[in-house]
C-alpha cells in the first residue's frame, strides 16, 4: 500500500528509512526516521511507520500472510540463519572493536605530539623570557654607561674651554709683557 502525504512523503521512503535504521540496530521511531529523511511530519510518518512494522514480520519470514497457508521456514534454516546472524554479529564487532582499537591509538600518539609540542614552546617561552631579561639588563648597563659618558664629555668640554681661556689669558699677558 503506497501512502502519499500532501508534504511530499511517501511510504517507500519512510520504509527504506526504516530498514537503514534497523540495519545499523537503531530501532525506527518516528523522530528517527524524520530525521534520516530530512523532513516529514510526525503526523505524516506516524502511519506510514506504522505500515512498515505492520509488514515487518511477513518480510522476514515470521508472519504468515492471510492468503498463504505456510508455517514459515523449518526451524533448522531459522537455527542456521540465527547462527549466520550471530557470526556476523561478532565479525562486524570485532571489526569494529579493531578500527576503534587502530583510532584510540592515533589519538594517542597525536596526544603524545601535542604534548610534546606545548612542552617545546614553553621551553622556547622561558628562554625567550630569559633572552629578553638579559637583554634588558644589557640595555640598561650600556644607557648607564652612555650616560656616565655623556657626562664626562661634559666636563672635557668644560675643562678644554677653560684651558682655552686659560691660554688666551697667558697668550694675551705675554703680548702685554713683550709690549711693555
Amino acid at each position: 500500500m503506497q501512502t502519499k502525504s500532501s508534504r511530499g512523503v511517501q511510504q517507500h521512503e519512510v520504509d527504506a528509512a526504516a530498514d537503514a535504521l534497523l540495519a545499523q540496530g537503531v530501532r525506527p521511531t518516528i523522530e528517527r526516521v524524520r530525521h534520516y529523511l530530512g523532513r516529514g511530519s510526525p503526523n505524516t510518518v506516524a502511519p506510514m511507520l506504522e505500515s512498515w512494522f505492520a509488514a515487518l514480520g511477513q518480510r522476514l519470514g515470521l508472519a504468515r500472510s492471510s492468503s498463504e497457508g505456510q508455517v514459515g521456514a523449518p526451524a533448522a534454516v531459522r537455527q542456521a540463519l540465527d547462527l549466520v546472524w550471530a557470526s556476523a554479529l561478532e565479525a562486524a564487532r570485532q571489526e569494529s572493536d579493531a578500527a576503534l582499537a587502530r583510532e584510540r591509538a592515533t589519538l594517542a600518539s597525536q596526544r603524545a605530539e601535542l604534548e610534546q609540542a606545548h612542552e617545546a614552546a614553553i621551553r622556547l617561552q622561558a628562554v625567550t623570557a630569559q633572552q629578553e631579561a638579559t637583554l634588558r639588563e644589557a640595555l640598561t648597563l650600556a644607557t648607564s654607561q652612555l650616560a656616565q659618558q655623556a657626562q664626562h664629555i661634559d666636563q672635557l668640554q668644560v675643562e678644554l674651554q677653560r684651558s682655552h681661556q686659560e691660554l688666551a689669558s697667558v697668550r694675551a699677558s705675554l703680548r702685554v709683557g713683550r709690549d711693555s
